[in-house]
């Protein structure tokens, strides 16, 4: 859950779109607040959260809505009212959300524009992502992070 006043994350993004339009216009218009990851990753932080920061070996629990920037939806935890949990940095899932999260707040919403590379290396989603696809949209949601133990990097 999200602090008291915040909108949630998908009422916060078709307000977007009913406001700007499709999410290509809607980045252009957010431009200057995202910022570049090494990978080329491109993120941007909606709503700064309140709890511990998540760092490589975290447990986190989020709620994403994946789109492609003419705002169609290729994947959401939404329509399935399941959070995806999972350890950041082992590989569990696409580098858009394992690389996405790193340095978000618990609580926090996180805009993040990514290339295929970041989702199945380039090679797409059969009959959902095609491949070498540029500019998929993810609205991640970050609900709770699990601090790794200290002992786990010990093995």
């Amino acid at each position: 859950m999200i602090g008291a006043g915040a909108c949630s994350l998908v009422g916060a993004t078709l307000y977007a779109q009913e406001k700007y339009g499709a999410m290509s216009e809607v980045r252009g218009k957010y431009q200057k607040h995202i910022t570049t990851t090494e990978t080329g990753l491109r993120v941007r932080d909606d709503v700064m959260g309140d709890g511990p920061t998540v760092e490589k070996g975290d447990k986190v629990t989020i709620n994403y809505h994946g789109m492609f920037d003419d705002g169609k939806t290729f994947h959401t935890t939404y329509k399935y009212k399941q959070p995806l949990i999972y350890t950041v940095g082992e590989g569990e899932v696409c580098a858009a959300l394992d690389e996405g999260v790193v340095g978000m707040k618990e609580h926090g919403i996180r805009y993040v524009i990514a290339r295929t590379h970041h989702v199945k290396g380039g090679k797409g989603i059969p009959n959902t992502v095609p491949p070498n696809m540029d500019n998929l949209m993810f609205n991640i949601q970050l609900e709770e992070v699990q601090k790794a133990a200290w002992w786990k990097f010990w093995q």
